[in-house]
Order: C-alpha cells, then structure tokens, then sequence
C-alpha cells in the first residue's frame, strides 16, 4: 500500500488499525547541573515524542553533563525500570567511553533476567550501542546488533558501532521482540 504519490500531493488515509497512539516514552533528564545542556535535551526529549519522568519511573536517560561521572552512579541506582541511557560525546569524553561497557556490564550482573543497553550519542548524529545479553542466557545479543550495519559481536555482548538516530526507535522495538 502506498501512502504517498510523489508530486500529487495526494495522501491515502491510514487505516484505522494504524490510527492507534503511541504511548510516550517516560524518559528522565539528568543531572540539571549545566542549566543549558539540561534544558536543551529536554525540550529535545518532548519534541521527540517523549514525556520526561522521575528517574524512578523512567525506561531510559538522557545524561545531561559529562563534566559530573561521579554523579552517575548514585543517580542510576534510583532507577528501577531503566532500560536505555543516552550518554553525550560518546568517543570525545572519556567519560562516556569508560562507562559503556562498565556500566553495561554492571546492569547485567545486577539484573540477571534481563537484557541491556547503552546507547552513546556520537558528533555525527548516530548512536554508538552496547548490548548484553541476560546472564542467565547469555544469548541473543549477537543477533539483536547485526540486524543493523553496522552490529556484530559475541551471543553475551555486542554492539552496533553506528546506529543512525532514525533508527534508534527500531532499535528498542527489535530489542523488545528479541528479549521480551
């Protein structure tokens, strides 16, 4: 079915099985200790689609200043339904390229049951992701990266070195579907 005609103008009306909303994203901001960079990705989160939430509700975070890693860990042990964290500068900050796999991995340990990842905004707009597999599996990691170009690694732990920011929403669907 095609939506559009180029050049018409013409659009096809969506069925109404497709009509359904979509439920916002809670998604927390954090720290609001560099005023601009905090306000900024918050207007960027609800101009997403997202609904910015507490840290205790939220499914994931945007980390709002590099400049404070000792933050990081208290802030994050308050989150008990965290699924994803955004941190900026990834591969600029060394910030953001220590705590990649350190804090994957320590998500995994601390929640055996279930799967993880961190996502890392690059300058080039796309995300670098870090991805472990439940430890009590250990498999299906591998298969969620290389559904994307850039993906690959081991069944446990893999990655996906270039995620375009429009796919970052397929993303968290395919790794709904293939870790439930």
């Amino acid at each position: 079915m095609a939506c559009h005609h180029r050049g018409r103008g013409y659009r096809m009306p969506l069925p109404p099985e497709l009509k359904k909303p979509v439920p916002a994203r809670a998604i927390a901001v954090a720290p609001d200790t560099r005023a601009g960079m905090y306000e900024a990705m918050c207007r960027a989160v609800i101009d997403g689609g997202g609904t910015l939430a507490d840290i205790s509700v939220a499914e994931g975070l945007v980390w709002s200043d590099p400049a404070r890693p000792e933050a990081f860990p208290s802030l994050v042990a308050e989150a008990s339904r965290l699924e994803w964290i955004q941190l900026p500068y990834a591969g600029i900050e060394p910030f953001s390229r220590r705590v990649s796999g350190v804090y994957s991995n320590q998500l995994a340990r601390e929640n055996p049951n279930r799967a993880h990842a961190l996502a890392s905004l690059l300058p080039s707009g796309e995300y670098l992701v870090s991805v472990r597999a439940p430890l009590a599996s250990k498999e299906g990691a591998d298969e969620l990266c290389r559904q994307f170009p850039t993906g690959g690694g081991r069944k446990a732990a893999a990655g996906i070195n270039q995620l375009p920011g429009d796919q970052f929403d397929t993303f968290l669907e395919a790794m709904q579907k293939q870790f439930g």
